[in-house]
């Protein structure tokens, strides 16, 4: 049984942020994460994982602490939550 496949409005609908269909469709193309047919973007699961670790910012910091002083979770922690369905 093959996985089922995302549509871009399906992808935005479970982003925790708000971003255009544009910025979406630039980013997955980016990633080259995604099937098309006739210019529609499909994404799996694990293609949709892949765009979402692209939206993680670069960090300077080897150890994984973070240098913020906000205590809610970030907007990254957020989408990989709602990714991993945590």
């Amino acid at each position: 049984m093959t996985a089922p496949l995302l549509t871009i409005a399906d992808c935005l609908a479970r982003l925790p942020v708000v971003m255009s269909e544009r910025s979406f469709r630039q980013l997955v193309r980016r990633t080259g994460a995604y099937m098309e047919h006739r210019r529609q973007l499909m994404l799996t699961e694990s293609d949709f994982a892949v765009v979402l670790e692209e939206l993680r910012p670069c960090s300077n910091s080897s150890n994984g602490v973070r240098s913020g002083t906000s205590a809610a979770p970030s907007a990254i922690d957020l989408m990989t939550n709602a990714c991993t369905g945590a």
